[in-house]
Protein backbone atom coordinates (compact mmCIF):
# COMPACT_ATOMS: atom_id res chain seq x y z
CA UNK A 1 0.00 0.00 0.00
CA UNK A 2 2.93 2.34 1.19
CA UNK A 3 4.50 1.15 -2.23
CA UNK A 4 2.01 2.23 -4.39
CA UNK A 5 1.55 5.46 -2.81
CA UNK A 6 5.32 6.48 -3.58
CA UNK A 7 5.13 5.53 -7.36
CA UNK A 8 1.79 7.43 -8.19
CA UNK A 9 3.36 10.46 -6.03
CA UNK A 10 6.67 10.40 -7.57
CA UNK A 11 4.95 10.01 -10.88
CA UNK A 12 2.87 13.38 -10.05
CA UNK A 13 6.35 15.05 -8.92
CA UNK A 14 8.03 13.39 -12.20
CA UNK A 15 5.10 14.35 -14.98
CA UNK A 16 6.39 17.73 -16.03
CA UNK A 17 9.88 16.39 -17.29
CA UNK A 18 8.00 13.33 -18.91
CA UNK A 19 7.34 16.34 -21.73
CA UNK A 20 10.54 16.60 -23.02
CA UNK A 21 10.70 13.06 -24.25
CA UNK A 22 7.63 13.54 -26.20
CA UNK A 23 8.58 16.70 -27.76
CA UNK A 24 11.71 16.40 -30.14
CA UNK A 25 14.34 18.15 -32.20
CA UNK A 26 16.22 15.62 -34.52
CA UNK A 27 18.83 17.28 -36.78
CA UNK A 28 19.96 15.47 -39.28
CA UNK A 29 23.65 16.16 -41.06
CA UNK A 30 26.32 14.74 -42.98
CA UNK A 31 30.11 14.61 -41.86
CA UNK A 32 31.21 15.70 -45.53
CA UNK A 33 28.89 18.56 -45.64
CA UNK A 34 30.37 22.01 -45.75
CA UNK A 35 26.89 23.31 -44.66
CA UNK A 36 26.24 21.39 -41.98
CA UNK A 37 29.54 21.71 -40.25
CA UNK A 38 28.22 25.53 -40.58
CA UNK A 39 24.85 24.61 -39.05
CA UNK A 40 26.65 23.13 -35.62
CA UNK A 41 27.24 26.49 -34.16
CA UNK A 42 23.37 27.32 -34.71
CA UNK A 43 22.73 24.01 -33.27
CA UNK A 44 24.91 24.59 -30.13
CA UNK A 45 23.26 27.60 -30.02
CA UNK A 46 19.38 26.15 -29.99
CA UNK A 47 20.60 23.40 -27.97
CA UNK A 48 21.60 26.14 -24.68
CA UNK A 49 18.30 28.05 -25.59
CA UNK A 50 16.10 25.66 -26.17
CA UNK A 51 16.66 22.67 -24.03
CA UNK A 52 13.31 22.87 -21.25
CA UNK A 53 10.89 21.15 -23.32
CA UNK A 54 12.47 19.52 -26.06
CA UNK A 55 14.71 16.25 -26.11
CA UNK A 56 17.71 17.24 -28.64
CA UNK A 57 18.72 14.27 -30.98
CA UNK A 58 21.22 14.39 -34.28
CA UNK A 59 21.45 11.77 -36.48
CA UNK A 60 24.46 11.45 -39.17
CA UNK A 61 22.97 10.48 -42.63
CA UNK A 62 25.30 7.98 -43.69
CA UNK A 63 25.70 6.06 -40.26
CA UNK A 64 22.13 6.36 -38.94
CA UNK A 65 20.23 5.65 -41.84
CA UNK A 66 17.81 3.23 -40.29
CA UNK A 67 16.97 5.71 -37.78
CA UNK A 68 16.17 8.66 -40.08
CA UNK A 69 14.25 6.45 -42.25
CA UNK A 70 10.83 7.78 -41.45
CA UNK A 71 12.45 11.47 -41.90
CA UNK A 72 13.22 10.80 -45.42
CA UNK A 73 14.98 13.61 -45.88
CA UNK A 74 15.48 15.51 -48.87
CA UNK A 75 18.51 17.39 -48.14
CA UNK A 76 20.96 18.15 -45.37
CA UNK A 77 21.31 19.89 -42.64
CA UNK A 78 17.48 19.48 -41.84
CA UNK A 79 15.67 19.71 -38.59
CA UNK A 80 12.35 17.88 -37.62
CA UNK A 81 10.46 19.08 -35.14
CA UNK A 82 7.83 16.67 -33.31
CA UNK A 83 5.38 17.89 -30.85
CA UNK A 84 1.89 16.95 -30.47
CA UNK A 85 2.61 13.92 -32.69
CA UNK A 86 2.94 16.08 -35.54
CA UNK A 87 6.38 16.57 -37.20
CA UNK A 88 7.55 19.34 -38.93
CA UNK A 89 10.47 20.24 -41.53
CA UNK A 90 12.53 23.33 -40.99
CA UNK A 91 15.27 24.33 -43.31
CA UNK A 92 18.66 25.32 -42.00
CA UNK A 93 18.54 28.43 -43.37
CA UNK A 94 17.02 29.57 -39.95
CA UNK A 95 18.94 31.10 -37.03
CA UNK A 96 18.61 30.00 -33.44
CA UNK A 97 16.42 32.79 -32.66
CA UNK A 98 13.81 31.78 -35.58
CA UNK A 99 13.63 28.28 -34.85
CA UNK A 100 13.64 29.10 -30.47
CA UNK A 101 10.80 31.28 -31.77
CA UNK A 102 8.90 28.49 -33.50
CA UNK A 103 9.52 25.60 -30.70
CA UNK A 104 7.79 27.96 -28.20
CA UNK A 105 4.45 27.80 -30.21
Amino acid sequence: MIFSGLVALSFLIFTPFAKADSNKVTLICASYDAYCHKFKRTWRTLKEKCDADYKFIEYDLERDQKKIRKYNPAYVPVLFIEKNKKIIEIPYSFDSESICARLKR
